[in-house]
């Protein structure tokens, strides 16, 4: 039994910037003859349509799977080892404003935090163009009359929103600033005025960028950080110590003003996950106890037996072989996503080389047979009361931000699909009225 709704509903919704559960809409169905006589309910998740979520990433987020393979290196987060050299993924980025406003935004109030972090960026500002986004540290300024960088990591957010206001209404230009993009793993430490610093290091001219060795602080600032033996100072007020070592004049005199922030990162915190593994492999034992050699021809053995399938979730298709001197019958070919392709390739091999011609074959298209199916317009929501599944809604549905009850109407391309399954009158005539009795929607 069916009941057909043919019906196109534009509502608002608001989803958050930050979503701590995953955010989705549901499907009530009630009674018609008592509204409060609950049937019925689907729900459809919204996190991959959150618009200031990068595609992949929601759907990652909330579905559990056996094992994750990271979707992008450079972002990724990674896991401690032992014994890997690794600098990180912090960088630098440099602005200059000719004209206009600055159109950076800091928390106005917030005098007691530091560094002072980006809370808004215009989106047709210069610092948005150079990529800079929310939480990046703005480490240093320089004015017209300025001959060098002055140093302002040291700043809480008031002071930076201050400067800010005074470059807009001052029209003071050009104006240079730099910004540093931190990585997760650090941890940074400021030290005010008069406050000895509380470090020994270790004295080997080559621990580049310097190692500390033993923190001597009366009330041990660094250890209460979680900053111990082995970590790094990769950088001081804004300015890359990477390149430099204990020995060095310019970290000396660096580390020595006041106030500073003094950014440290563990040795070996941050690889990524193929990183960490091609170091683990280069060793005679690997973390997990295995030798590093059982695992390469593990890995050998499963690229040669499953092609492209190794590592997948699928189960390993069992490929049957047709009758070759069979003309009537269908050559199957293994696709990537373990799908049987049919590709209709018929030959004739009966007058010596003429089977290696194709003249007679019937038409084929390359590709798995799904890349040549029309996708699916509707989703099915499977409706539920309690555990007992007792029906299911076919609905097609899009997230327009910022909302636009009027949205389709502003459709330029007369033919696009949108106007056919999101306009209510197009909807009802392409799905109903046009078609055949035997195949309408019931």
């Amino acid at each position: 039994t069916g009941f057909e709704f043919m019906t196109v509903i534009h509502l608002d919704a608001v989803l958050p910037r930050y979503p701590v559960w995953e955010p989705s809409f549901r499907l009530r169905v009630l009674d018609s003859d008592d509204k409060d006589a609950f049937l019925a309910e689907g729900r459809v998740s919204l996190v991959e349509y959150i618009p200031w979520i990068k595609q992949g990433k929601g759907k990652q987020a909330v579905e559990a799977k056996d094992e994750y393979e990271p979707v992008d290196p450079k972002h990724d987060d990674g896991i401690q080892v032992s014994d890997a050299e690794d600098e990180g993924r912090a960088s630098y980025i440099s602005v200059e404003v000719n004209e206009g406003s600055l159109k950076i935004g800091f928390i106005r109030k917030d005098t007691k935090s530091f560094p002072p972090i980006i809370a808004d960026v215009a989106a047709d500002s210069e610092a948005r163009r150079a990529g800079l986004k929310r939480g990046d540290w703005l480490v240093g300024i320089k004015m017209p009359q300025d001959e060098e960088e002055k140093p302002v990591a040291h700043w809480n957010p008031a002071q930076a929103s201050q400067w800010v206001d005074t470059c807009d209404k001052q029209q003071a230009r050009p104006v240079q600033m730099r910004f540093r993009r931190t990585d997760k793993a650090e941890i940074f430490v400021r030290l005010q005025s008069g406050q000895d610093t509380g470090l020994e290091f270790v004295t080997d001219a080559n621990a580049r960028p310097p190692k500390i060795s033993k923190d001597t602080s009366a009330d041990k600032i660094w250890k209460r950080q979680g900053i111990g033996p082995g970590w790094r100072i990769i950088d001081i007020n804004g300015i890359d110590t990477k390149s430099m070592n204990v020995k060095d004049p310019s970290f000396t005199n660096l580390l020595a003003k006041r106030p500073v922030i003094v950014t440290c990162r563990a040795h070996g915190v941050g690889v990524g996950v193929t990183e960490e593994q091609n170091i683990q492999l280069s060793k005679p034992v690997m973390l997990s106890g295995v030798p590093p050699r059982v695992v390469k021809e593990f890995e050998h053995m499963m690229k040669h037996q499953d092609g492209a399938m190794a590592y997948t979730t699928v189960p390993r298709p069992s490929l049957v072989l047709p009758q070759v001197t069979e003309t009537k019958q269908l050559n199957m070919y293994t696709a990537r996503g373990a799908t049987m392709d049919v590709r209709g390739v018929v030959r004739h091999i009966i007058k010596g080389d003429a089977d290696e011609d194709d003249t007679r074959s019937r038409p084929s298209v390359p590709g798995r047979l799904e890349a040549n199916m029309e996708s699916c317009v509707f989703t099915r929501v499977n409706l539920k009361n309690g555990p007992h599944e007792v029906g299911h809604l076919k609905v097609v549905y899009r997230v327009i931000c910022p909302s636009d009850k009027d949205w389709v109407k502003k459709l330029k391309d007369p033919a696009h699909p949108d106007r056919m399954l999101f306009d209510e009158t197009n909807f009802r005539r392409h799905y109903k009225h046009d078609q055949p009795l035997q195949l309408r929607i019931r």
